[in-house]
């Protein structure tokens, strides 16, 4: 409990950031510990972890910032969180279509349609919450590109080909300032501050809790690899023992009586089926002429006239009818 209180006492906001759910903590339950993480951005806009926000600026205010993508993931892996699942939506204007073509009966002109390269994704996270449990965090960005007046058609073309990805990464952004209730902007001052994360795990030095980490350890181990051997604290592992058909070496298992030795391969003098085998010969069907035809010339007579004949007595029977 003293500890639990020490780690808000020792970071002041007046030095730092405090991204807590809560002012204070009362209680937490003793088989779980805090981690606390401190993240640092840079307040450098090259860096990429912050970009200047003007619609969030005041008339004669001083200039406010907003995280990017890049600093939002800090503090989603400082935090612990975990993605869900992430699902595409249809986008609202062919929510709006689909509705329509149900009322009137109508095919969508979707190939016309200025909206059809738009993409919707929705995001489903989870947080850990300082009483040891999971919060769950949902989110979703569409793209529409029939309202990109600023962009040009390269930025668009661009956007177009990581068009789910770009919708996917807005979406996670979203989940990540709800669930660490992170402000729109922020100003430059607060930016030096460097912000402090908090989550619990269980603590490991608590004998009970130590043998449910193993015990569930082991148990994920055997869903992946197949089942194992569920040790007590005072029992030693114990190997199965080997049945008498199998060999200890190799685990080969064998018959009574039998002798390992080479395989019989037979009598090697003796030809093989596919060797020195005679090739398929083909006739002609007439009587008269029986002479010897390719298997080609064959297969086509067969399919034209019923019957296989050679190229003289397939003429004979075009010009003759028969």
């Amino acid at each position: 409990m003293e500890q639990n209180f020490n780690i808000i006492n020792n970071y002041k906001e007046e030095e730092y950031n405090l991204l807590f759910p809560v002012q204070s903590i009362q209680e937490i339950n003793p088989i779980f510990r805090l981690v606390v993480n401190i993240v640092r951005l840079s307040t450098e806009t090259s860096d990429r972890d912050i970009y200047r926000e003007k619609s969030a600026e005041a008339k004669d205010g001083p200039q406010m910032f907003a995280f990017t993508h890049k600093a939002l993931m800090k503090f989603f892996a400082a935090t612990n969180g975990q993605v869900i699942e992430s699902k595409s939506l249809r986008p609202k204007v062919c929510e709006k279509c689909i509705d329509i073509v149900r009322a009137t009966g109508k095919a969508p002109a979707c190939g016309n349609c200025n909206s059809n390269a738009d993409v919707c994704c929705r995001m489903t996270t989870k947080f850990p919450e300082l009483s040891g449990g999971w919060r769950i965090y949902q989110a979703t960005r569409e793209i529409n590109f029939s309202n990109m007046g600023n962009a040009t058609e390269n930025q668009i073309r661009q956007m177009k080909a990581f068009a789910y990805e770009h919708a996917e990464s807005k979406a996670l952004s979203r989940c990540i300032r709800k669930a660490l209730s992170i402000k729109s902007a922020y100003t430059l001052t607060e930016l030096v501050k460097p912000f402090i994360v908090v989550y619990p795990v269980l603590d490991a030095r608590d004998a009970d809790v130590k043998k449910a980490l193993i015990s569930g350890s082991i148990a994920a181990s055997n869903l992946l690899y197949g089942s194992g051997f569920m040790l007590n604290a005072n029992q030693q592992a114990a190997l199965p023992e080997v049945p008498a058909n199998v060999d200890r070496d190799t685990g080969e298992i064998y018959e009574a009586g039998y002798e390992a030795g080479p395989p019989d391969v037979g009598n090697s003098e003796l030809p093989k089926p596919w060797e020195n085998a005679e090739p398929e010969k083909y006739y002609c069907s007439n009587p008269e002429c029986k002479a010897e035809i390719a298997k080609n010339v064959y297969e086509a007579s067969v399919k034209q006239f019923g019957a296989g004949a050679c190229i003289k007595c397939q003429s004979a029977a075009k010009k003759g009818g028969k």
